[in-house]
C-alpha cells in the first residue's frame, strides 16, 4: 500500500492512496479430495474462463484422500490494484466572537474503476472448475461529506 503526499492547491487539499498487492495463493473450496497428476496448474496467460490448467487435477478415487492440500502455491488469484482520492476544502467564518469551520470532502474509491477478479472455482467436480465467476471488489464509488465545527 502506498500513500501519496497530500497536495495543497490553493485552499484545496488533495490526497491519494494507492494499493497494489500481489495475488493470494488460490484455495480449493471443495469437500471432494483431488489428485495432482504430476504437473503444475499454473499457466502463463490466465483468463477468467481458464485461470489455471484444470488438466493437472482430477478427483481422487472414492474413499481416498488425494495428494493435494487446500492451497496450491503456484496458482494465485488476481492482483489488487486500487487508487482512492480525496479532495478537502475548509471554509472559516466568524460570527461575533466565535469561529465556525466548515469542511467539504469529496472522496472517490476505486477511481479508475478497475475490476479485481475473485479466486477461481476450486471444486474439481464442478462444471466451472478453474473459472472466475465473481468480482472481488466493488465498482467506483463517490462519497461527499459536509462537517461543521462550532
Amino acid at each position: 500500500m502506498q500513500s501519496f503526499r497530500p497536495v495543497v492547491l490553493g485552499a484545496l487539499l488533495c490526497a491519494a492512496l494507492s494499493a497494489q498487492i500481489r495475488g493470494r495463493i488460490s484455495a480449493r473450496r471443495s469437500a471432494t479430495p483431488a489428485v495432482n497428476v504430476g504437473t503444475s496448474g499454473r499457466i502463463d496467460d490466465p483468463t477468467i474462463d481458464r485461470w489455471f490448467d484444470t488438466e493437472a487435477f482430477r478427483p481422487a478415487a472414492p474413499f481416498t484422500f488425494g495428494n493435494i492440500g487446500p492451497r496450491s502455491p503456484d496458482i494465485r488469484s488476481d492482483w489488487t490494484r486500487n487508487i482512492d482520492v480525496v479532495l478537502v476544502k475548509n471554509f472559516v467564518a466568524s460570527i461575533r466572537d466565535r469561529e465556525i469551520t466548515t469542511q467539504f470532502r469529496a472522496e472517490c474509491f476505486n477511481l479508475f474503476n478497475t475490476p479485481q477478479f475473485a479466486a477461481p472455482n476450486g471444486s474439481v467436480t464442478a462444471q466451472q472448475f478453474g473459472v472466475v465467476t465473481r468480482q472481488a471488489n466493488t465498482g467506483r464509488q463517490f462519497q461527499f461529506a459536509l462537517k461543521v465545527k462550532f
